[in-house]
């Protein structure tokens, strides 16, 4: 996957409240921050939606970033901005980063460590297989 400058990034949050309470509390609040942020900064090409259920509830507020399809949970302003500007240390990622979707289980462990490794320079690497 090739993360180019043009390419549209969607950000997905859930705010299902009627599934799980927590996303209704927290992420309904984060959604309407993370759009302000977006606004203030001028980040372009990025949209953020509020979602259904995708599971990891009890870490809400929870995002899907596209379309890396990375998976993040107990988000908040300061973290949210480091995944978005894809700036600041890495190692915040440590409490808030749940996985990469396109990746067995067993296998994001070691792609979590190697993003800690290479930084943010990773989420520029093209993947194949």
């Amino acid at each position: 996957m090739n993360t180019q400058e043009n390419q549209i990034r969607d950000m997905l949050v859930c705010t299902h409240g009627s599934h799980d309470k927590c996303c209704a509390k927290y992420g309904n609040p984060f959604y309407t921050q993370a759009k302000k942020t977006i606004s203030e900064l001028g980040v372009k090409n990025t949209r953020i939606w509020k979602a259904s259920h995708f599971g990891g509830h009890r870490f809400a507020p929870t995002m899907i970033d596209f379309p890396d399809g990375r998976y993040y949970g107990l988000l908040d302003g300061e973290s949210f901005k480091s995944i978005l500007l894809r700036t600041g240390n890495i190692k915040l990622l440590g409490g808030v980063y749940r996985g990469w979707g396109i990746l067995p289980t067993c296998i994001q462990a070691l792609e979590r460590e190697l993003m800690f490794h290479h930084g943010w320079e990773w989420f520029k690497y093209k993947i194949n297989f």
